[in-house]
């Protein structure tokens, strides 16, 4: 369907970068727009969030599943959001690999693999604009927590 990808940079070691990317748990608590966070486990989160998105009205409910972790360095999940008339999934992979001069870079990936309901109706231009919004504020909102 729509695919994303991009690359970023951590200042702590690729371990600890993994441990932390891989914690569906920790990936939840730093996510913006999250207004109740419903289950929050290593494997499995579980929220409410309010979307910033003029076409998606009310609240949805997200969650995020880590469905792949191999060794230090590759992580895959599975997210589904559901709301009024508006469900979407979205496979992301991500790999991680130590920085030339300390921390770490995490290459990622993500493909919208369902748009249902309303959803289908929106013109893919302002679902790519909005999906990279979503997508640069969730990374930002990591970034902060993850030199912690």
């Amino acid at each position: 369907m729509m695919h994303f990808q991009g690359e970023r940079s951590f200042p702590t070691d690729p371990a600890e970068t993994f441990a932390r990317l891989a914690d569906a748990a920790f990936i939840v608590h730093n996510l913006p727009n999250v207004t109740t966070i419903i289950e929050a486990t290593p494997d499995r989160a579980v929220w409410k969030l309010k979307p910033g998105l003029s076409f998606v009205q009310g609240t949805l409910e997200a969650t995020l599943t880590v469905v792949e972790r191999s060794g230090d360095s590759v992580i895959r999940t599975e997210m589904q959001t559901k709301g009024i008339g508006a469900v979407a999934g979205v496979a992301s992979r991500l790999e991680g690999m130590p920085r030339d001069g300390g921390g770490s870079t995490v290459r990622w990936s993500s493909e919208i693999t369902k748009l249902e309901g309303l959803l289908k109706m929106v013109p893919k231009p302002l679902i790519i604009a909005s999906a990279n919004k979503v997508i640069e504020d969730s990374w930002t909102a990591i970034e902060k927590r993850m030199g912690e």
